[in-house]
């Protein structure tokens, strides 16, 4: 009887330490799994913090190159690089056809319509006579018509920016303006704005886009 009550306690034990083993490795692969998780959660808030930093730091460098040429206009930097990152467009080049068309919406028939880019404003036509879809209450409306304009009339394809610069027709094969030094003019802005951290500043943005799991 002595030795079956030696063999039970002897097997309990046996249990005893066997459930402790396996209950401590659980505990530490816990430890070591929430110490992974929270090494992640750092690193993806530290990704999002750079993301804003680079995003502010892109947004000054747009909204100081509006108003060195425009100072009067009502152009939101912020709101342009949203936009231009929604739809993939290089900042650069609607900096460019910006300026030319209206100086950002304080010249010409853009300073009425508030359509930065004179979208839909062809050479013949009056304020009057424009559609009332192409005249907007605020300039910062004017720039999403233009982005989807840019991007299912011209961008089309394997057709790039700098593709237009050179002929800047649609895939109808109309001209976005029908001046002949169009494209010379517009290439000069545009090259002018490759001396700005605009393009080191996107690449970061998209870099710091992805690190944080952002979708844009």
């Amino acid at each position: 009887m002595k030795t079956l009550n030696k063999l039970i306690f002897l097997a309990a034990f046996v249990c005893i330490m066997i459930t402790t083993i396996f209950v401590t490795h659980a505990i530490t692969v816990k430890r070591e799994s929430h110490k992974v998780s929270y090494l992640e959660y750092v690193s993806l808030k530290e990704a999002e913090l750079q993301y804003w930093r680079t995003k502010a730091e892109l947004v000054d460098v747009v909204n100081d190159y509006i108003h060195t040429a425009a100072p009067n206009s009502l152009l939101s930097g912020v709101i342009l690089v949203d936009e231009c990152r929604e739809f993939d467009v290089d900042i650069k080049l609607v900096l460019a056809q910006g300026h030319q068309e209206s100086h950002f919406g304080t010249q010409g028939l853009a300073a009425k319509t508030n359509s930065i880019w004179n979208v839909g404003a062809f050479d013949s036509l009056t304020y009057d006579e424009i559609h009332k879809r192409h005249i907007f209450s605020n300039p910062n409306q004017s720039i999403k018509p233009y982005l989807e304009l840019l991007t299912t009339k011209y961008l089309t394809g394997s057709k790039t920016e700098e593709d237009l610069l050179r002929n800047f027709v649609s895939v109808d094969g109309k001209r976005y303006a029908s001046s002949s030094t169009y494209e010379t003019s517009l290439t000069y802005k545009y090259e002018a704005l490759k001396a700005t951290k605009i393009d080191s500043l996107q690449e970061s943005l998209n870099y710091w886009t992805i690190k944080s799991n952002r979708q844009n």
